[in-house]
């Protein structure tokens, strides 16, 4: 992002499924070498991956004890997604728990309980929820 001149506090990350299971990680790792450059990650339908060797460092405390300090998050769940341990709303709940653990802040939880797996970008007032917390949060980075 250096190369194309981003700046600190300005992008939107968004993961959905198993690209959310990663977003985690990669937050960390974006605070680790202190770029920040995510005012606000959307992780959508995926809990952290425990499976996923970054998500593994940042429960060892590799990446220090609050590795994901500063953080926002908007989190999403649907209430019909065939897996809600993993990427449904218990998934997604555990989630948040885990973010806030690490340090991170969770602006909102979206629970749509008539959404399946792929259910936040199939109703505009769950992705108008998230852009309304972005547009927060590039306020308060200015």
């Amino acid at each position: 992002m250096t190369r194309e001149q981003v700046k600190p506090g300005t992008v939107l990350f968004h993961g959905f499924s198993r690209g959310s299971a990663n977003t985690y990680a990669v937050a960390a790792l974006d605070r680790a070498t202190g770029k920040n450059y995510f005012a606000l990650i959307v992780a959508n339908a995926g809990k952290p991956g425990r499976d996923f060797p970054p998500n593994r460092d940042i429960e060892q405390g590799r990446f220090g004890q609050m590795p994901l300090q500063g953080t926002h998050w908007v989190t999403f769940a649907g209430g019909k997604d065939p897996n809600p341990e993993r990427s449904g709303i218990y998934g997604m709940r555990e989630a948040a728990e885990w973010i806030r653990k690490y340090g991170g802040i969770v602006d909102r939880a979206i629970e749509d309980e008539n959404a399946g797996h792929g259910g936040f970008h199939q109703n505009p007032d769950n992705i108008n929820s998230a852009l309304k917390v972005f547009g927060k949060r590039l306020k308060e980075t200015k």
